[in-house]
């Protein structure tokens, strides 16, 4: 079972439950994670870390009483890492998981693959019908990045870090007009509060940065001979100042 918890002002948290406990993914804040475990016998074995930004892992401090395990990519972190991510697989605690490097947001960027429950926590390379934005990365790393959670089987369900679907959606709408699926997504997510988890599939039809070839996306753009990292850029560049 996987919990979502709400954080600072967009921020998700999640909690995988197992039997022994939960692994706790990018804690960006402490209290609301503190707050779901008083009322629960079972305590954190693990902390899961995408990337090194603080509103992913501002509560890990306040969580090392319980003495969880820290798994975290490589680099700048004011806390001991016990285990580095790095592309491939590893076990947590009998939890199966396959971690991607997915530079591009940050350079130490990674996404977190758990076939078993079928579920992605995509950190900030990937979000309800966008990508994150490009800190520290170039174009070209976070549309590699983007195909390898492409190449995930479809029914993959896509825990994302910020609830940011559906100013995404008014966006994508401006650059992918007659797309259908995205009128029809758009008009749904009106009426949620919360639209994590999506799917891969639901991703495939209506997020632009995974629709990179759409003919129709790149005539929009004016792009139809470019590269897929030029276009990636292009509607980056026009995310960011929309």
């Amino acid at each position: 079972m996987i919990h979502t918890l709400r954080s600072l002002s967009d921020n998700y948290i999640y909690l995988i439950e197992s039997d022994k406990g939960y692994i706790v993914v990018d804690p960006g804040a402490s209290a609301e994670v503190l707050d779901f475990l008083k009322k629960r016998a079972k305590k954190p074995l693990a902390i899961w870390l995408t990337h090194h930004h603080s509103d992913h892992i501002g509560g890990v401090k306040d969580l090392l009483i319980y003495k969880p395990q820290i798994f975290a990519p490589k680099g700048k972190f004011e806390f001991s890492i016990d285990h580095i991510l790095s592309e491939g697989k590893l076990v947590c605690f009998d939890l199966e998981f396959e971690v991607f490097n997915t530079p591009g947001h940050t350079l130490d960027h990674v996404v977190i693959y758990v076939a078993s429950l079928k579920a992605l926590f995509s950190g900030d390379a990937l979000f309800g019908g966008g990508c994150g934005k490009l800190f520290e990365g170039t174009a070209s790393q976070m549309q590699q990045s983007l195909e390898k959670i492409k190449a995930l089987p479809k029914d993959t369900k896509i825990y994302f870090g910020h609830e940011y679907t559906l100013r995404n959606l008014e966006f994508a709408l401006s650059v992918d007009p007659e797309n259908t699926n995205l009128q029809k997504r758009y008009e749904t997510v009106k009426k949620e509060s919360k639209t994590t988890p999506s799917t891969l599939e639901v991703e495939l039809l209506t997020n632009p940065y995974l629709r990179l070839d759409d003919h129709s996306l790149r005539k929009k753009l004016g792009l139809e001979q470019a590269s897929k990292s030029d276009v990636l850029a292009k509607i980056r560049s026009m995310k960011d100042s929309y």
